[in-house]
């Protein structure tokens, strides 16, 4: 199994190795991304992690976010072929996590989404912030509390934050990854909500 830099601990470093003959496969063209922070403070590539797409193979399977159609999208590894799509209601901007037959994704609604890998059908879904309060953000309506750290899953466990202004809360969740039930949160974090 190869994930977004191969494990929980993003190490990039895989016991798989390459083809001694490397060629182009297929191609599939993509929207150019459209950046929650468009306009950076200065020229030293602040808040830079939305650039670019952040793909993730598995079992045939290339699971690919995307911030312009608020999905992630599945392509098959051997010719390119859409699968299917899976669909949020906010941009997805970074790689989601394959584990076993899952597929998890969060999204600036604030939202974790567990999705079939072979389908794309929802399993279940978990709201991170305390109400599905929206606000205007980076030119789109997103969540007070959205989710822009990339999922992790180690030992069964899925993890993930929502919040990104410590004033209004961050939340950090370490969930079954089978069902979606809590493990713990930290809700302690930043000011209160």
């Amino acid at each position: 199994c190869i994930r977004d830099r191969y494990d929980a601990a993003r190490s990039a470093a895989s016991p798989v190795d390459l083809a001694e003959d490397l060629h182009l496969q297929w191609v599939r063209e993509l929207p150019p991304p459209e950046r929650a922070w468009p306009h950076q403070w200065d020229h030293r590539g602040k808040l830079d992690f939305d650039l670019s797409y952040s793909p993730v193979v598995k079992d045939g399977r290339v699971f690919v976010p995307s911030n312009v159609t608020d999905s992630v999208t599945a392509y098959s590894e051997t010719d390119g072929a859409e699968l299917w799509r899976a669909y949020a209601d906010g941009p997805v901007r970074l790689a989601p996590a394959a584990w076993e037959d899952r597929v998890f994704f969060i999204s600036d609604d604030g939202r974790l989404y567990c999705v079939d890998a072979a389908t794309g059908a929802e399993i279940w879904r978990f709201q991170g912030g305390p109400s599905d309060h929206r606000l205007l953000g980076n030119e789109r309506i997103i969540s007070f509390w959205a989710a822009r750290g990339g999922p992790v899953v180690y030992d069964g466990i899925v993890y993930f934050a929502a919040g990104i202004w410590p004033m209004h809360g961050v939340f950090i969740y370490a969930l079954e990854a089978d069902t979606g039930e809590v493990v713990w949160v930290n809700d302690t974090t930043g000011a209160e909500y």
